[in-house]
């Protein structure tokens, strides 16, 4: 909440007091205090030191005072002027008691509508003890209602304290001093009150209130029909400033507990809350604009409390050397009154004179029978408070000519003295003119003769009232007073707009009539509507308030807005293509929308898309080459297509091939030494060459000649049969073939004798082993060791496993070599005459041996000594390392 030192708060007043204009001129009905204020500061600058030392008294949070000399409720007798020209002005007591009654409700915290606070206010909402009470006691020490009435001829009162005069058509006050003064009366334009500040002038102390806007029934007009114009203006009387300070968020009203704010707000029904936040506050909690306080411009329906800092601020008036210090004693609400009375020296009550008339009275004396034309009689005896005359002056002024407000009138009227109050009189001569405005008249002639005689009256015919009386005072050139024509003024005369006045003209001593000028001459007010005085511009200028301009920083004269709208440029919109205003940019930021930015999550401005074309980043796209929006790759994800895996059976991304190369594995190659892809072996099947087998008749894979060497049998493992490298061998020494076994120390190899037809062997054939010796047709572990020869038929059969391919497994004992022949058909086809087993000696796969027990005991004899021999040596260190 704002929290400004006192300079701030004293600069506050200077530059809002010289530099406002009267807010009157708005279009909507508008506080004048301000205006008001200014205006009286320049009348009289003391007010302003005045101002500067009550506000230097004022309290804040840290220095409101600890023991108030203040009761714990002050009580304020107030006293309600009336001044009305219709009848519906003269509103009724009903009506003055509804705003007495707002005005305790409000300052009590008792208004139905205080549970319309906001939560966020409700800590700071008071009640400022302070109430008010129509006076029962007037300033003599007689009874009263506390409300005076007064007719008057003004049509509109403005903020030029006319309202506060009796001789100028208003009211005097009661004292100031012990008395809040409340005038109220039709006020000019859209004024619905003002006020005056502690220290003005005490002779126009109190507030004035526009009695459509007074109360709450009767003649009371929404939306300011609810008395809170009344409360609005008391809080000024108790030196309140407008809560937004008359100026912008650098402006403070010098409570601590209302939150800045820009300007005034003009919330109306349904008063929704928040409204707007127009400051930011630099310190403490940033809280919208109190658009409910009662010292804003919120319809009276929106309006609901005070805060504490207001209450302090007020009721430090009441402390010692407060400026409102003298209400403590003030009596006017003690019931003390005495009644009034037909002998108590005083117009009171409700009598016509003193001590006289009325309903308690005897009539007031008539002075109509002592046959002198005295009192306000229009003749002997008669017109005035007397009976009304038969012909002369009556007759004649009911008759009387109607004059301009100003020009020349010559030789006029009748030529006898009918109706003169000069009984001499050769000419008697009546006018009538009722004056638009308010000023001086001025009357100008030289009769026929020296004695020309002017009488002024005001009020009908049969109550005229004379005012006024002249003589002429025409230069004469020569002893026998000869005028010489030379007109002069002869009477000066303030008038008031809308009375009547009537002119009676009495010549003397000639019978040639006169000529005689009348001029008006307006009083310069700043609120008469005419540019006169010292004025620049109506009601503006001079000595008046300044007038406004289109660069003033006000919202005034005709203006819609702050310097703009009206006789201004046109007001900035939210929708005019221009950045003014408070806009940050185009038609949006300040009090309009905010500006689209590149991070609001809302397509908007130029955009293409959320938050990106136009102005913003290029917006994302499935081809970009960027990973952006929502993909989870570059161009891929998303919205956009599934990003490339590696297993996905699609060749994608950077991959050479389906799911390998790019970021995946190296695809397979022909050549890579890997058996991948759809190779059944390194480098070879699938997609690529052939894969090189034993029997194939190519010298290829890892063989020395043609399917033999490298991984097929050695080349000298061949046996010929009949002529032909028919019998082939597999693994004839592999040690890592799963299949070897191992049975005690003996390992026995696995292998596989071969017999390809290769077009020598039809297919279908009973082949068998004739004869063998060293020879295992089973596991070596479940026996079948072949030690004797086979003959014929019974002999192991060599099984067909493809088309013309025969196959044999066996087993055989490392370093010893089998021995068999083959029978076809039952005969003995051929016998081995070479050695073709490889001697693959036992230690060549020693790994594979399992170690006998006493092998097992050596290896954990020489683990145990090899332990003992590491313990001696650390032992022996540790020996060494005691001795150092």
């Amino acid at each position: 909440m704002s929290k400004h030192p006192l300079h701030i708060i004293v600069l506050y007043i200077l530059v809002s007091l010289l530099y406002s204009i009267p807010l009157a001129a708005q279009s909507r009905g508008t506080c004048g205090t301000t205006a008001y204020t200014k205006d009286q500061i320049q009348k009289n600058p003391d007010i302003k030191d005045n101002m500067e030392e009550i506000e230097r008294q004022m309290p804040t949070s840290a220095n409101a005072p600890a023991h108030s000399m203040a009761p714990t409720v002050i009580t304020i007798p107030v006293v309600v002027h009336i001044l009305y020209e219709t009848a519906a002005q003269n509103i009724s007591d009903a009506q003055i008691h509804s705003q007495i009654q707002v005005l305790n409700e409000d300052y009590r915290r008792k208004n139905a509508d205080a549970n319309n606070t906001p939560a966020e206010f409700l800590d700071v909402a008071a009640d400022t003890e302070i109430s008010f009470c129509l006076a029962n006691v007037d300033p003599n020490g007689f009874t009263t209602n506390g409300i005076t009435r007064t007719s008057t001829n003004i049509g509109t009162f403005s903020i030029d304290n006319q309202i506060k005069q009796s001789q100028l058509g208003g009211k005097d006050p009661w004292n100031t001093a012990t008395y809040l003064n409340i005038w109220v009366g039709n006020l000019a334009g859209n004024l619905l009150g003002y006020a005056q500040f502690p220290g003005g002038n005490a002779s126009t102390d109190g507030i004035v209130i526009n009695y459509q806007n007074f109360g709450t029934t009767g003649t009371a007009l929404a939306p300011f029909d609810l008395g809170r114009t009344a409360t609005h203006e008391v809080g000024h009387w108790l030196n309140l400033l407008h809560i937004w300070g008359d100026g912008g968020c650098g402006v403070d009203d010098g409570v601590a507990d209302t939150p800045l704010a820009s300007g005034a707000n003009v919330d109306s029904a349904p008063c929704v809350h928040p409204s707007k936040n127009s400051c930011t506050e630099t310190t403490g909690v940033d809280l919208p604009d109190m658009f409910q306080n009662f010292m804003d411009y919120s319809d009276d329906a929106c309006m609901n409390l005070f805060t504490v800092g207001q209450k302090l601020r007020m009721r430090s008036l009441f402390e010692i050397n407060g400026a409102r210090l003298s209400f403590l004693n003030a009596q006017g609400c003690n019931n003390s009154g005495i009644a009034a009375d037909c002998g108590d020296g005083f117009a009171n009550g409700d009598e016509v004179g003193v001590d006289c008339g009325g309903s308690s009275c005897a009539p007031c004396a008539s002075l109509c029978g002592d046959g002198i034309q005295n009192g306000n009689e229009l003749d002997i005896d008669c017109g005035g408070d007397c009976a009304p005359c038969l012909g002369g002056a009556l007759e004649v002024c009911t008759n009387a000519v109607a004059l301009r407000t100003s020009g020349t009138y010559t030789n006029p009227g009748p030529t006898s003295g009918f109706g003169a109050n000069n009984s001499s009189a050769m000419h008697s001569n009546w006018y009538v003119m009722t004056p638009d405005y308010s000023g001086t008249l001025s009357i100008e002639s030289c009769g026929g003769a020296v004695d020309t005689r002017l009488f002024l009256y005001e009020g009908a015919c049969e109550t005229l009232q004379k005012i006024a009386e002249s003589d002429d005072d025409c230069k004469r050139s020569n002893s026998d007073f000869t005028p010489n024509g030379t007109a002069s003024k002869i009477l000066d005369f303030p008038i008031t707009k809308g009375k009547t006045y009537y002119i009676e003209w009495d010549d003397r001593w000639s019978d040639q009539g006169f000529d005689f000028n009348i001029s008006m001459t307006p009083i310069a007010t700043c609120g008469d509507g005419i540019q006169n005085g010292t004025e620049t511009a109506v009601d503006c200028g001079g000595k008046c308030f300044t007038c406004p301009t289109c660069s003033d920083g006000i919202q005034n004269g005709q203006e819609t807005a702050v310097d703009c709208g009206g006789e201004c440029s046109a007001c900035p919109t939210c929708a005019d293509g221009i950045q003014n205003g408070q806009e940050t940019e185009i038609d949006c930021g300040g009090e309009c929308t905010a500006c689209p930015t590149c991070f609001d999550g809302i397509q908007n401005g130029q955009e293409t898309d959320i938050d990106c074309g136009g102005e913003c980043t290029a917006c994302a796209t499935c081809a970009d080459g960027i990973q952006n929006g929502q993909e989870t790759e570059i161009d891929c994800g998303g919205e956009c297509t599934a990003c490339a895996t590696c297993a996905d059976g699609i060749q994608n991304g950077q991959e050479t091939d389906i799911d390998c190369g790019g970021e995946c594995t190296a695809c397979s190659t022909c050549s890579d030494g890997i058996q991948n892809g759809q190779e059944t072996d390194i480098d070879c099947g699938g997609e690529c060459t052939a894969c090189a087998t034993c029997f194939d008749g190519i010298q290829n894979g890892s063989e020395t000649s043609i399917d033999c060497g490298g991984k097929c049998a050695s080349c000298l493992n061949k046996m010929s049969f009949n002529s032909k490298n028919i019998l082939t061998f597999s693994d004839p020494c592999y040690c890592e073939n799963p299949q070897n076994c191992l049975v005690g120390n003996l390992l026995y190899f696995h292998d596989v004798m071969r017999i390809p037809s290769e077009g020598v062997l039809p297919t279908g054939l009973d082949i068998r082993v004739a004869e063998a010796s060293n020879f295992y047709v089973a596991v070596p572990c479940s026996g079948g060791l072949l030690s004797t020869p086979i003959i014929g038929a019974n002999g192991t059969r060599i099984v067909e496993t493809s088309l013309g391919v025969y196959e044999l497994n066996y087993w055989r004992p490392s370093g010893i070599l089998p021995t068999f022949s083959v029978l076809e058909g039952g005969n003995v086809t051929t016998t081995p005459s070479t050695t073709f087993a490889p001697v693959c000696n036992q230690v060549d796969c020693m790994s594979e041996r399992i170690p006998t027990m006493s092998e097992w005991g050596l290896l954990i004899f020489g683990l145990l000594i090899m332990n003992i021999s590491v313990a001696l040596l650390r032992r022996k260190e540790r020996m060494i390392d005691r001795v150092r």
